[in-house]
C-alpha cells in the first residue's frame, strides 16, 4: 500500500511537469525512500550516441529526482547513488516513455521498482534466472581455484568446466524459448548481444529467430556486427591487429606475422588465480623454446584505475615473455574474450591454429615441432 501511494505522489509529479516525453525521449521521475539528499546518476556506455542524457549528475531533493533523455531502443541501467560513498543498483531497463522509479535506499542498498513494460519484461524473464546462473558459476570458479592448490586434481578441475559448459547450453535454450515467445523482444536481443562469445556458432541461429524488423534496427545491426567480428577468433581466420600500450606505457600495436614460427597469445589478468598459476610452467617453457621459432605475448585486461596491481604483479610473478595492457578490457571483449585465461596458437603467418590450448599439450606440440 505504501509504495502505490507514493506511485501515486509521483504520477502527479510527473503530471505537473512541463517536460513531455516523446516516441525517442524518455523521462524518469524517481522517488528515493531513506534518502533525502545526494547525487544520483545513471550507469550509462561511454562514447555512445544512441543513449543520450541531458544532466547526468542529478541533484536529489527531497527524495525526488528526474532524467530526461533520449535512447534509440531500450537499454539497460543501474542507478549510481552518491552521498558519504557511493552506491550501486541492481541493472534494470528504460525506454523512451514516461516511468516512474521507486528507490528503496537502505541499509545502503538500492532496490529499484518501475512501472514501465521493458523493466517488468526483463524481471519476469531474465533478471532472475541470470543471477541464479551467475551465482552457480561464481562457485565453480571459486572451486577451480582451491583445487588449483592440490596436486593431480586436474580431472576435478575438467569435470567443473564441463559444468560450467552446461550452464552456457542451458542458458541458450532459455534464451532461445523466449525468442519465441517474442520474436520482438530488444531485452532478449540484448540479452543475445551479451552472451556473444568467440567461435559460438548458435549465437547466429538464435539471431535469426527474431523478427526481421528487430534483426533490422539499430540493435540488429550492432548484434550482427558483433557476431561477424566475434567469427574472427575462429581456428583457421587470421588473428586480429590489437592497439595495445607496453610495460612502459607506449601505445604498440601487435604485430604477429613473420615474428616467430609459432606464437602463444595469453589473456590474463592479476587477479585471476588460474592466469598466474600456469606462469612457472609458461616459463620454463619459454626459456626452452624462445630462441627455436617460439614467441609468447601476454596480454592483461586490467581496468585502468587498477594500473598499479598490474605492474605489481608483473613483479610479483615474473613473467619471462612480453606483456601488453588492454586498458579497460575494451579490444578483448569487442572480440568476445570473457573468461581467463584465454589463449590463441599462431603460426608464422598469423593464422590461429589452436584455441585454449592445454600447457601440457603446448610443450608437446613444442616438442614435436620444433626440435
Amino acid at each position: 500500500m505504501q509504495k502505490l501511494i507514493l506511485l501515486l505522489i509521483i504520477s502527479i509529479f510527473i503530471s505537473q511537469s512541463p517536460s513531455v516525453a516523446q516516441d525517442d525521449y524518455f523521462i524518469i521521475i524517481g522517488k528515493i525512500n531513506g534518502l533525502n539528499k545526494g547525487i544520483v546518476s545513471l550507469a550509462t556506455p561511454k562514447n555512445d550516441s544512441t543513449f543520450q542524457i541531458e544532466n547526468n549528475n542529478i541533484e536529489i531533493k527531497n527524495g525526488f529526482f528526474q532524467f530526461s533523455g533520449k535512447l534509440n531502443y531500450p537499454r539497460r541501467t543501474r542507478l549510481i547513488i552518491t552521498d558519504t560513498s557511493t552506491y550501486y543498483s541492481d541493472w534494470f531497463y528504460i525506454a523512451n516513455c514516461k516511468q516512474n522509479l521507486y528507490v528503496d535506499f537502505s541499509q545502503n542498498t538500492i532496490n529499484v521498482e518501475s512501472d514501465s513494460d521493458v523493466f517488468h519484461e526483463d524481471k519476469i524473464t531474465f533478471s532472475k534466472f541470470n543471477d541464479s546462473l551467475y551465482t552457480i558459476k561464481i562457485r565453480y570458479y571459486e572451486i577451480i581455484d582451491s583445487l588449483l592448490e592440490i596436486k593431480q586434481s586436474k580431472v576435478k578441475i575438467d569435470s567443473i568446466y564441463a559444468n560450467i559448459s552446461k550452464l552456457s547450453v542451458i542458458y541458450d535454450n532459455y534464451l532461445e524459448n523466449q525468442i519465441l515467445r517474442n520474436r520482438n523482444s530488444y531485452i532478449a536481443l540484448t540479452e543475445l548481444y551479451h552472451s556473444i562469445e568467440f567461435g559460438k556458432q548458435d549465437n547466429f541461429k538464435l539471431f535469426e529467430l527474431f523478427s526481421p524488423e528487430l534483426k533490422e534496427s539499430i540493435l540488429g545491426a550492432k548484434v550482427k556486427n558483433r557476431l561477424l567480428k566475434f567469427n574472427y577468433l575462429n581456428v583457421g581466420s587470421l588473428f586480429p591487429s590489437f592497439n595495445l600500450l607496453d610495460t612502459n606505457f607506449t601505445s604498440k600495436t601487435l604485430n604477429v606475422i613473420n615474428q616467430a614460427k609459432y606464437t602463444l597469445i595469453d589473456f590474463w589478468f592479476t587477479n585471476c588465480g588460474t592466469c598466474v598459476k600456469q606462469f612457472p610452467k609458461l616459463n620454463n617453457i619459454y626459456s626452452k623454446y624462445n630462441n627455436f621459432g617460439f614467441q609468447l605475448i601476454g596480454i592483461s585486461t586490467e581496468l585502468k584505475k587498477y594500473q598499479e596491481e598490474w605492474k605489481n604483479g608483473l613483479i610479483r610473478y615474473k613473467p619471462l615473455w612480453p606483456q601488453f595492457w588492454d586498458v579497460d578490457h575494451i579490444q578483448t571483449s569487442e572480440y568476445g574474450i570473457k573468461f581467463f585465461p584465454t589463449n590463441f596458437l599462431l603460426d608464422s603467418k598469423g593464422i590461429i591454429i589452436a584455441r585454449n590450448i592445454e600447457i601440457d599439450e603446448l610443450l608437446v606440440f613444442l616438442e614435436k615441432n620444433l626440435n
